[in-house]
């Protein structure tokens, strides 16, 4: 039960940073970005709004917008909830900074402690890790089919790309508009904590594929959380040198001419500001951004446009 207990706390170590973090109070507004010499700015990206969701009261992150931008689906994780359990909720689109709230996501939430960080391709093929069968197997990445209220047809992501260590795991995934391509996280936990949290492609089939054209994203920072733009030319993503209370956490965005080709060198996006924010998510047209942040104690999505 210990040991238990010990993996689980390592497999929610976001949540024990946001848990900690929540003890600070921050302000509803934006927060100045102070950058290095050595990072490039991007300035294409304004007009910071608080998306409202109508019916919705609690704690709302890890955002992702449908492909037709019908649809809103994000978590609920508490900071003040000591069982730090997250579940998956989803509403429907009003308008750009306004949804209608429609309940927790049938089918895909489990009887582990984390069900999160949905993401889905145009024929509706949802993706989201969870806990639930971690202990028996090390996997987390799950995928079933939106039926417009519930997903269905659930079965586990297998394939070469999997971690089969103890402390190693994938707690984030992101799939390609056509399908094709996952963005997994791959990490190695230390003492409750990330060392190491890199991208790595696979297929939609849990295949590995070749990295070089994200060879740019990895750094000794932690990066996770991406999202890719439907032309599949940007990602977006989170980048945090370790984890801590007053860690810089920042939104990112890499480049690229074409999809045979290397991302370019990240870009931090400053219109979001600074503080506990993090998990971008692109819309298909690629003119919305929204991303979660910590404000008074409580997380809600936030939305910038370009």
């Amino acid at each position: 039960m210990i040991k238990k207990i010990f993996i689980f706390a390592v497999l929610t170590f976001l949540l024990i940073v946001i848990s900690n973090t929540a003890k600070k109070d921050s302000v509803d507004t934006i927060q100045p970005v102070s950058v290095s010499a050595d990072v490039i700015v991007n300035e294409e990206w304004g007009n910071l709004r608080k998306v409202v969701i109508k019916g919705f009261k609690g704690n709302a992150q890890e955002p992702f917008i449908s492909r037709d931008s019908k649809y809103l689906f994000f978590n609920d994780f508490n900071p003040n909830d000591a069982a730090n359990h997250k579940k998956m909720h989803w509403a429907t689109r009003i308008d750009d900074v306004t949804f209608e709230y429609k309940g927790k996501l049938e089918g895909v939430n489990g009887s582990g402690g984390v069900d999160g960080a949905p993401s889905m391709d145009e024929n509706n093929n949802f993706y989201w890790i969870s806990t639930r069968s971690y202990f028996e197997d090390f996997i987390t990445v799950y995928k079933g089919k939106f039926t417009g209220n519930e997903v269905v047809g659930i079965e586990k992501v297998t394939g070469n790309y999997q971690v089969k260590k103890p402390g190693d795991l994938h707690f984030d995934v992101e799939v390609s508009k056509d399908g094709e391509e996952l963005y997994v996280v791959n990490s190695v936990m230390k003492d409750d904590a990330p060392v190491e949290a890199n991208f790595m492609l696979a297929s939609s089939n849990g295949a590995k594929l070749t990295q070089s054209t994200i060879s740019s994203l990895n750094t000794n920072s932690l990066e996770y959380a991406a999202s890719i733009s439907s032309d599949e030319l940007e990602v977006y993503f989170t980048r945090v040198a370790e984890v801590s209370i007053d860690a810089d956490f920042g939104i990112f965005v890499a480049k690229r001419d074409s999809i045979n080709e290397p991302f370019g060198q990240p870009e931090r996006i400053t219109s979001v500001g600074s503080g506990f924010l993090e998990a971008p998510a692109i819309n298909d047209l690629g003119n919305l951004l929204y991303f979660h942040k910590l404000d008074r104690n409580k997380f809600s999505i936030y939305v910038v446009e370009r």
